[in-house]
């Protein structure tokens, strides 16, 4: 429809502007010719008789025909001889003037005080140039021009308006044949897309059109076939999963039991419970003690991925400080680091916040056996801190610094690094996980920088406040 009536105004527009420019040039033409006629017979009958005192010279002859050429469209006219009008007539109210003219042909538009627009006329009828003192002049209506400008207008307008018409009814019969059907296939292809597997386009044609939507309907079903299908997988997967996730969680709670009940007694004969030890007992017993301790250390760290994996850690949050919280940490890995010649630098200082002591124990202990094992001096260095509402605790390991092809996955389940000069013994690469997910927990945040000869060093963010829990009654001693 649009497009037809901007062809229709295009057409309209172009037409008129030539019909009036060829009616205006013919209007032009027809009355400068008339205008050199008037002008000879002018000449002849006034200028050139008159000055060789021809008898035959008669003035009311002359203002007979001045008063013939009025008439029509020609609303007056004028002979003017040497600067006065010897023969003039005009049919409407209006003074002629005498003033010299162009000797050339002139023509000047001109209106009346009635309201009249008119065209003027004129032609010297002495000389070759400059301007002439004896002449004649037509005044021609251009009404007559005007209306038969309308009358074109008027008929362009109704040949617009049948173009607009044949256009909305051809429009209208794409749209419906076309457009119509490609909407249809688009608004299909959107639901489509929005994952609406089931929507279909029409398919009532048999055309290009048609065999697209055919196509298109036939993939839809494809792709739906193929989504129920993994669906159906991810579903026996999610099962296979949480399947795998019970049994650790199983397997992890019945073998830290036993090992338990090991380090207990491994322990009981180092003090001596059982009697004294010589130096060859004490040694491999100490041995035993470690790799039981860091095989204790693995089972925790399954069975706590494995119960966060299940959905069913909860936090216990009661207020703690967070010194008493490293020293304990110290005190427990400290064995570990004498083993392997490692000094712990502490530097913390004593601030309450809410949190799981356990788990905040099992982050802490985590990043500081990381550290040992990773070192390439004998040093690791612990630090805490705190700002307006957050307290962090560092854990540095001086030496090499970690791939930084390694830094996007580090926090990722059975993601491990690779060896240590000072390692010794193996993950399974879920420590770090449970790091992460502990803290965002409690509502902070662990990031890590390493640096070519600086080391690495881990920062755990926690708020003093913790969100979303209540304190338990319990409070740490």
């Amino acid at each position: 429809m649009g497009f037809s009536l901007l062809i229709a105004i295009l057409f309209v527009g172009t037409t008129a502007f030539w019909l009036s420019q060829s009616l205006e040039r013919q209007f032009e033409t027809q009355y400068q010719s008339l205008t050199e006629m008037f002008a000879e017979q002018a000449f002849l009958a006034v200028i050139a008789r008159s000055s060789f005192g021809d008898s035959d010279f008669d003035p009311a002859a002359v203002e007979r025909v001045v008063e013939s050429l009025v008439g029509g469209d020609i609303i007056y006219a004028q002979i003017v001889k040497d600067g006065e009008s010897v023969a003039e007539n005009s049919k409407i109210d209006m003074t002629l003037d005498t003033t010299p003219v162009p000797v050339a042909m002139t023509m000047t538009p001109q209106q009346h005080t009635d309201g009249l627009r008119y065209m003027e006329f004129s032609r010297g009828l002495l000389g070759r140039s400059g301007d002439a003192a004896s002449y004649i002049r037509l005044g021609v209506s251009r009404q007559p021009l005007q209306a038969a400008l309308e009358n074109q207008l008027w008929t362009l307008g109704w040949i617009g308006l049948a173009i607009t018409g044949v256009g909305a009814l051809l429009g209208l019969g794409l749209f419906r044949g076309l457009w119509l059907p490609i909407r249809k296939l688009i608004e299909a292809v959107k639901q489509f897309g929005k994952g609406d597997y089931e929507a279909k386009a029409p398919v009532d044609r048999e055309d290009e059109l048609g065999l697209l939507a055919s196509e298109f309907n036939q993939m839809a079903s494809r792709i739906s076939e193929k989504n129920h299908e993994l669906e159906q997988l991810n579903v026996e997967l999610h099962k296979a999963n949480r399947t795998k996730t019970e049994f650790l969680t199983i397997m992890s709670h019945e073998l830290r039991t036993p090992l338990n009940a090991i380090l207990g007694y491994a322990e009981l004969l180092h003090e001596g419970k059982f009697g004294p030890l010589n130096e060859d007992q004490d040694r491999p017993l100490r041995r035993l003690l470690r790799a039981g301790e860091h095989l204790l250390s693995l089972i925790e760290n399954t069975l706590n991925f494995a119960k966060l994996e299940l959905g069913v850690e909860k936090l216990h949050i009661i207020e703690v400080d967070a010194e008493t919280i490293v020293r304990e940490c110290i005190e427990q890995i400290q064995p570990l680091a004498e083993e392997r010649n490692i000094q712990i630098n502490l530097d913390v200082e004593s601030v309450l916040l809410q949190a799981d002591p356990m788990k905040l124990k099992q982050i802490l202990l985590n990043l500081i056996q990381n550290a040992i094992q990773y070192t390439q001096e004998d040093v690791v260095y612990v630090s805490s801190g705190q700002g307006d509402c957050n307290v962090c605790f560092k854990i540095q390991n001086p030496g090499q610094a970690i791939d930084s092809g390694e830094l996007g996955n580090l926090f990722q389940p059975f993601t491990r690094g690779k060896d240590a000069p000072r390692r010794s013994q193996s993950g399974v690469g879920l420590g770090l996980t449970v790091v992460e997910r502990y803290t965002k927990m409690h509502g902070g945040s662990v990031s890590v920088d390493s640096a070519e000869n600086a080391g690495t060093t881990f920062t755990v963010t926690l708020p003093k406040q913790h969100e979303g829990s209540e304190l338990n009654e319990l409070k740490s001693e």
